[in-house]
C-alpha cells in the first residue's frame, strides 16, 4: 500500500494506523507486554517492579500496583461519601485482582519450596556415597550397598500416590 502513514503511526489509516490502542482497545487485556503502557503509569510500575516484597508473579502485582496508584492520585482531597463509594467500585475490582495475584504465587512458591531440586539430590548423593567410602571398609558390604541403592533407584515414584 502506498497510502501515507497517520501521523504518529507507522501504517495508513486502511491498514491499522487509526486502530484503537492500550486501554482503548478492544482486546486489551492487562498490559503486561504492551508498548502503550501510558507514561504516567510508567514510575509508579517501575517503583512497584523494584519492591522486594513483590513476589514471582511481580510484572502482574507491579502493573496492578501501578493502576490502584494511579486511581489514589485521581482522588479528589474532599470527597463526599457518595463519591467515596464510587471511587471504591474503581479500586475493589484491582484489589481483587492483585488479592488472587498474590494468593496464587504464594501458594505456587509453598510447592516450589516442598521440592528438593538436582542439585540438591545429587549432592546428598554425593555426600553419602563418601560417607558410606569412608566408614564401611568391606566391599562387600558396600557393594552391597550400591545394589540397593540402584533397585531403590529404579522403582517408580509412589510418594506421589500417596499423596
Amino acid at each position: 500500500c502506498r497510502s501515507p502513514a497517520v501521523t504518529g503511526r507507522a501504517t495508513c489509516r486502511m491498514h491499522g494506523g487509526t486502530a484503537p490502542r492500550g486501554v482503548a482497545s478492544h482486546s486489551w487485556r492487562h498490559g503486561r507486554y504492551s508498548k502503550a503502557v501510558p507514561a504516567r503509569l510508567l514510575a509508579s510500575y517501575q517503583d512497584a517492579l523494584g519492591d522486594p516484597d513483590l513476589v514471582a508473579l511481580r510484572d502482574e502485582l507491579a502493573l496492578t500496583d501501578a493502576r490502584m496508584q494511579e486511581v489514589l492520585r485521581a482522588l479528589p482531597a474532599d470527597l463526599s461519601p457518595i463519591d467515596r463509594d464510587a471511587w471504591g467500585e474503581l479500586l475493589l475490582p484491582l484489589l481483587e485482582t492483585r488479592r488472587r495475584l498474590a494468593d496464587t504465587e504464594r501458594r505456587r512458591l509453598e510447592v516450589l519450596n516442598a521440592y528438593v531440586s538436582q542439585g540438591q539430590l545429587m549432592a546428598l548423593v554425593g555426600a553419602l556415597q563418601q560417607a558410606v567410602l569412608e566408614l564401611v571398609p568391606d566391599r562387600a558390604v558396600r557393594a552391597a550397598l550400591g545394589r540397593r541403592v540402584e533397585v531403590l533407584m529404579n522403582q517408580p515414584d509412589t510418594a506421589s500416590d500417596a499423596d
